[in-house]
């Protein structure tokens, strides 16, 4: 059965809320006596979709909730379970480091910011990481793949003029450039914080074989580079967990 939700999008359309709402669960809520109350919650979880991606998992949303509607729920208990939601839906770097490219090809004169500025990226990376620590999570952060920024740029002049684009880029290498410096972020973060790094980006672009593993939008991987990045975590567990 074809994955939906990880295919290619090119309609070009981000939405900034998708996920569940109005969702009634059982939870019991702890009380000052010790003891508990049973209540029925109104559930609303969402995340942002990005323009690349069609979909997102809903069953996740509710794979997190379920367990904890038998457990009695405080303010330590939310924790936990924002830290299985960080754990089950967080994902940074590429989508981060994006832009508004339509917005780009409207207007090449003006200053346009990607859809998280690298100083914000960083101290929101920064918090998830502590979040995790609080609770007693181990972060292991990971390098960002590297991109083809011709691919990319081919894909994005799609729908939008690509000439105006290259004219507010001044060359597609600029591409590449941008989303390496949040690859780059990351790696100085997990160095400052002392926290495991997979750096996947030195692992991948040794290979001569590169362009056949980064997909026609010069983004995602295909099936060969999926491969690629399974062996590269696969190798550090089996050197971090003998």
């Amino acid at each position: 059965m074809k994955d939906v939700q990880n295919s290619i999008d090119q309609r070009g359309i981000a939405i900034q809320r998708v996920g569940i709402k109005d969702a009634y669960l059982p939870f019991l809520i702890k009380t000052k006596a010790e003891g508990y109350q049973q209540v029925t919650a109104k559930v609303c979880f969402t995340v942002a979709l990005p323009m690349e991606y069609k979909g997102t998992h809903m069953s996740r949303f509710l794979e997190i909730l379920n367990p904890w509607s038998t457990k009695p729920v405080a303010e330590p208990e939310m924790a936990e379970i924002l830290s299985e939601a960080l754990d089950k839906l967080v994902a940074y770097g590429g989508n981060d480091s994006d832009f508004d490219w339509p917005a780009i090809a409207a207007a090449p004169e003006e200053e346009h910011l990607p859809h998280t500025v690298l100083p914000e990226f960083v101290e929101k990376l920064r918090c998830v990481v502590k979040i995790l620590c609080d609770a007693g999570v181990q972060p292991v952060l990971m390098t960002l793949p590297p991109i083809d920024s011709v691919r990319y740029f081919n894909f994005i002049s799609r729908r939008s003029d690509g000439q105006r684009i290259l004219d507010w880029l001044g060359d597609v290498g600029r591409i590449y450039r941008h989303q390496e410096m949040y690859s780059d972020a990351v790696a100085a973060l997990a160095m400052g914080e002392g926290l495991p790094l997979i750096d996947v980006r030195r692992q991948f672009l040794p290979l001569r074989d590169l362009p056949r593993l980064i997909a026609a939008d010069g983004i995602h991987l295909t099936m060969p580079g999926y491969r690629q990045l399974f062996d590269t975590l696969a190798d550090w567990v089996r050197e971090q967990l003998p």
